[in-house]
C-alpha cells in the first residue's frame, strides 16, 4: 500500500508539472518594472504558448485583481490554441495613487483549459511621487553638482571641512491629472560612521510641496576632528505624506571621501579669562591642540602674540602622536598675559599660531582682550558727611570704592495736635477760663438788652 501511495503521488506531481508546461506564460511573472503611483498601463501584452504536441481548446484567462487596479484583458478566452502556437493578450492596468511603495504583487494571472492550467502574477516596483531630483554638494566652498544615486562627490573632505548639501525635492503628481499635495516633507541625511565610528544625522524642517512643484532643502555639517581616511556612505532620505494619507519616500546614497594631510594640527580650544580687564591686571589664555594628520609630530610649538600689549609667548617641543586613541594626540598649554597700569583703554587682539615639525603654520586663532579705563573712588569730606548724612565704608579704610549711603529718617515739622492738648496739664484750667469768659459775655449782653 505504501508503494502504491508513493507511485500515485509521483504520478500526480508529474501530471501537474506536465500540465503546467503545456500552457506557458511569458513573461513570467508579468513584471511592470519601476512604476509610479497613479500610472495607467494601456495596451501592454503577455503571451500564452501551447507547448503540447496537440491543440488545446477553451483556454480561459482570469485574475483576482481588486477593482482599484482596473485590470482588463482584450479577451478572456481562446477557443483553440494549436500545438506550439502562441496567443498574445493585451491588458490595461492602473496603479492606485495610494499603492504601497516597493516591489510587490498587484494581482494574479490565471490561464486554464480543463485540467491544464498555469498561474503567475502582475508585479511592479512601485515608486512614490516624492522624488529627489538633484543633489548639489559643496566642501569648503568647492562643489559637485547633479549628484545621483551611487555617485561620488568629486571634492575630497578633510577633518573640520564644512560640507553643505542642497537637496532638490519635487512632487511628481501632475496637477492637471491628480492634483495631490505631499505634506510634512522632511529630508534626513545620515553620514555613516564618520564621527569616530558613529553616524552623524542631519534633519531638515518640514514643508508641504504642491503637485508639480519643487522645494530645495539645505543641510550642512563639519567633518569631525577624529575621522579616519576613507569613503563614507551618505544616505539622503526624503519622506512625506499625501493628501490621501499615503506615505511617500525616496532614498539615495552617495559617497564622501575623507583625506587627511600628512601634517595637520588644529587648535581645538582657545579660552581667555578674563576677557575684560579694568585698568591693569592679568589674563590667562588656555590653548589645546590636536594632531589630526597622519604623521606624528615631535617638535610642534605654539606662538602667542599681542603687539598692542607688547606680549609674545612660546611653548615648544610639543610631541603629538597621529593615533587619535593615544593620550598624547592632544596637548594643552597656558599663557599669562600682563596688562600694566597705564595701558590705553581699548580692544587688543591676541593671536595664536600652531606650527608643525616643518615650521609651517597649521592653525590660527584670535581672541580679543578688552581693557577698560581706571575708575576713581569717591571719598566725601567730613563737612559733606555732616550735612548729607555721609557715607560708611563697608570694607575698611583701604577699600574706599565699596561704600553705601546712610539714609536718615526725616523728622516731621512741629504743629498743633488736639489729642496732645487734651493730655496736657493746662487742658482743664484753660477749659474753665473759656467757660468763665463765655459766662460774663452772656451777662453783659443781657444787661444791655434790659436797659433798653
Amino acid at each position: 500500500m505504501k508503494i502504491q501511495a508513493i507511485v500515485l503521488g509521483l504520478f500526480v506531481i508529474l501530471f501537474a508539472s506536465v500540465a503546467t508546461a503545456l500552457l506557458s506564460i511569458n513573461p513570467y511573472p508579468v513584471y511592470l518594472g519601476d512604476s509610479l503611483r497613479g500610472v495607467n498601463f494601456t495596451g501592454n501584452t503577455f503571451n500564452i504558448t501551447n507547448t503540447a504536441s496537440t491543440a488545446i481548446s477553451s483556454v480561459s484567462i482570469s485574475s483576482d485583481a481588486a477593482s482599484k487596479y482596473r485590470l482588463t484583458f482584450n479577451t478572456t478566452s481562446i477557443s483553440s490554441l494549436g500545438a506550439g502556437s502562441t496567443a498574445t493578450i493585451a491588458y490595461n492596468l492602473s496603479i492606485p495613487t495610494d499603492e504601497p511603495i516597493g516591489n510587490r504583487s498587484l494581482a494574479s494571472l490565471n490561464v486554464s483549459a480543463g485540467t491544464v492550467s498555469n498561474s503567475t502574477s502582475f508585479m511592479a516596483n512601485v515608486k512614490g511621487r516624492l522624488n529627489i531630483k538633484d543633489v548639489d554638494v559643496t566642501i569648503d566652498g568647492k562643489g559637485s553638482s547633479n549628484m545621483q544615486d551611487g555617485g561620488k562627490i568629486t571634492q575630497d573632505a578633510k577633518p573640520r571641512s564644512r560640507v553643505k548639501f542642497e537637496v532638490d525635492i519635487e512632487n511628481l503628481f501632475d496637477k492637471s491629472q491628480h492634483d495631490i499635495d505631499i505634506e510634512d516633507v522632511q529630508v534626513t541625511i545620515t553620514i555613516e560612521e564618520i564621527d569616530d565610528g558613529d553616524d552623524i544625522e542631519l534633519e531638515s524642517g518640514t514643508f508641504d510641496i504642491n503637485a508639480g512643484r519643487t522645494k530645495i532643502f539645505e543641510l550642512s555639517f563639519e567633518v569631525p576632528e577624529i575621522t579616519a581616511e576613507g569613503a563614507y556612505d551618505v544616505k539622503i532620505l526624503a519622506e512625506g505624506i499625501t493628501d490621501e494619507d499615503a506615505e511617500e519616500q525616496q532614498e539615495i546614497t552617495i559617497l564622501l571621501e575623507v583625506e587627511k594631510q600628512s601634517h595637520d594640527i588644529h587648535i581645538t580650544q582657545s579660552k581667555l579669562d578674563p576677557a575684560t580687564i579694568v585698568c591693569s591686571g592679568q589674563a590667562k589664555l588656555d590653548i589645546t591642540i590636536q594632531n589630526v594628520g597622519d604623521q606624528d609630530e615631535r617638535l610642534a610649538y605654539i606662538l602667542v602674540e599681542s603687539p598692542g600689549l607688547k606680549y609674545r609667548g612660546h611653548a615648544g617641543e610639543i610631541e603629538l602622536f597621529a593615533d587619535p586613541d593615544d593620550e598624547e594626540n592632544i596637548a594643552s598649554r597656558n599663557f599669562t598675559i600682563a596688562v600694566p597700569r597705564g595701558t590705553e583703554p581699548g580692544s587688543y587682539s591676541i593671536e595664536t599660531r600652531v606650527y608643525d615639525d616643518n615650521n609651517d603654520v597649521r592653525d590660527y586663532n584670535k581672541q580679543i582682550l578688552t581693557v577698560e579705563s581706571c575708575t576713581q573712588p569717591v571719598t566725601p569730606s567730613r563737612n559733606q558727611t555732616a550735612e548729607t548724612g555721609g557715607t560708611r565704608d563697608l570694607t575698611g579704610a583701604n577699600a574706599s570704592t565699596a561704600v553705601i549711603p546712610i539714609i536718615r529718617e526725616e523728622q516731621p515739622e512741629p504743629g498743633f495736635s488736639l489729642d496732645a492738648f487734651r493730655k496736657s496739664p493746662l487742658y482743664w484750667p484753660m477749659l474753665g477760663l473759656i467757660a468763665l469768659v463765655v459766662f460774663f459775655a452772656v451777662v453783659i449782653i443781657i444787661l444791655k438788652i434790659s436797659r433798653k
